[in-house]
Parts: C-alpha cells; sequence; structure tokens
C-alpha cells in the first residue's frame, strides 16, 4: 500500500497537461475485484466463539456514470456497488447462523485527474459519500449508514474512447449501527446478539482492489 501510494505522488508530481485540449464529455465505468472487510466488532465476535471462524473476504463489481469538467481535470460520478462474502459460522449461546454477508452501496463521488504528458496515463484521486447496506445473514441482519469512501486509480488510455482501470478504494460507515431486521430468518429474535448477550453493533469498513474498463461517451458537436 504504501509502495503504490508513493508511485502516485511522483506521477502525480510529474505530470503535466495533456497537449490537446479536452472538451468535458460524459463516461460509463465497470469495476471488479477484491473485497476486504473490516468490521471490528464482528471480527473480535467470531474470534471469540468456539468455532474460531474468521470474517471473510469476497468479490466487489460496482457500475457507475460520470461527467467531467474543466477540461476533465475533474468529474462527478454517479454509481452502485455490490459487494458479497465468503460465508462463515455464526455460534455463540444465542445464535447459531450461517453468516452470507453482503453490502451494497449508491454512490456520489468527485474525482480530480492528473493526466501524464499525453494523456496515456491518468492518475486519478477521489472523495465521495454514499448510503450502504451490509447484510449478514440471509433474510436481514441489517447495517444501515451513511459511508465515505476514498479512491486512488491508475487509467490506462487504450483507444480514442476506452481506457482500463485499475485502484484501490477504502469505504466506511459514518456511524455504528446494530444488525437488525423484524423479518431476520434462522436467528431467534429481531437483533443478532453477541456472546455477551448484547446486540451486535459495528460500522462496515472494505478495502477494494478493482481493475475495470471506462469508455468516454462521444463529444457533442457544435451545431
Amino acid at each position: 500500500m504504501k509502495h503504490l501510494v508513493t508511485v502516485l505522488l511522483v506521477m502525480i508530481l510529474t505530470a503535466s497537461p495533456c497537449l490537446a485540449q479536452q472538451k468535458d464529455t460524459f463516461y460509463l465505468k465497470t469495476a471488479v475485484g477484491y473485497s476486504l472487510p473490516l468490521l471490528k466488532a464482528l471480527a473480535d465476535e467470531l474470534d471469540s466463539q468456539e468455532s474460531g471462524e474468521e470474517l471473510q473476504d469476497g468479490g466487489s463489481i460496482s457500475i457507475g456514470l460520470g461527467r467531467t469538467f474543466f477540461e476533465r481535470s475533474w468529474s462527478v460520478e454517479l454509481s452502485a456497488s455490490f459487494s458479497l462474502y465468503r460465508s462463515f459460522k455464526y455460534e455463540n449461546e444465542y445464535e447459531h447462523f450461517t453468516g452470507k454477508m453482503s453490502n451494497y452501496a449508491f454512490t456520489g463521488t468527485v474525482t480530480k485527474r492528473f493526466p501524464l504528458r499525453g494523456g496515456k496515463i491518468v492518475p486519478i484521486v477521489g472523495f465521495g459519500m454514499s448510503y450502504g447496506q451490509t447484510n449478514l445473514v440471509e433474510g436481514g441482519g441489517k447495517l444501515k449508514a451513511v459511508e465515505t469512501h476514498a479512491l486512488l486509480d491508475i487509467e490506462w488510455k487504450i483507444s480514442k474512447n476506452i481506457g482500463l482501470l485499475t485502484g484501490i478504494t477504502w469505504r466506511a460507515g459514518v456511524t455504528d449501527d446494530i444488525f437488525e431486521s423484524p423479518y431476520l430468518e434462522n436467528v431467534t429474535g429481531d437483533v443478532i446478539f453477541d456472546s455477551n448477550g448484547k446486540p451486535l453493533e459495528d460500522r462496515f469498513q472494505a478495502l477494494d482492489f478493482r481493475v475495470g474498463v471506462i469508455v468516454w461517451l462521444p463529444e457533442k458537436k457544435p451545431y
């Protein structure tokens, strides 16, 4: 991680504007990859249980629509993402079920682009907010919260309107919440209890590593 950040900083500091002026336009992008969940309370609870299960990693996908401004130096994106994690056993004195955690989020992001000479390689930094929901078990066990995120991407131009993307996204809920739902399946009550008999409270956090494609839509021609 430190090496990647160092490389990105060097690229940004040595970046120079593209020689040709670029008109602002819309773009579509999609990316898939690996997601590492970082829910401390849930991980600690699993570690304390007799089965000794660990919080499992999983896969992630996102689809977005963006619009550039100021000759493609800034952009605003709206996107949806979904992450699905490998199952694990959740078993204590109060609960016994198979955890099948997932998360989806609807996101708004502001990004700053730093094109290198010629625009062939473009480091991108972004920050945003989203509404996210995390399910711990089939039928519910939900965390609902406003989330923040930050991203570091690199776009590699392969044709006039298409580029490849690779990057890292950090996502985190703003506040803690209780895993609850009035329609939980395989759970004794409307909330999920920890080993102390208290409602399990946590906030969703994850580190996503994704690769994808960005497609620049044709520029609008003047009449």
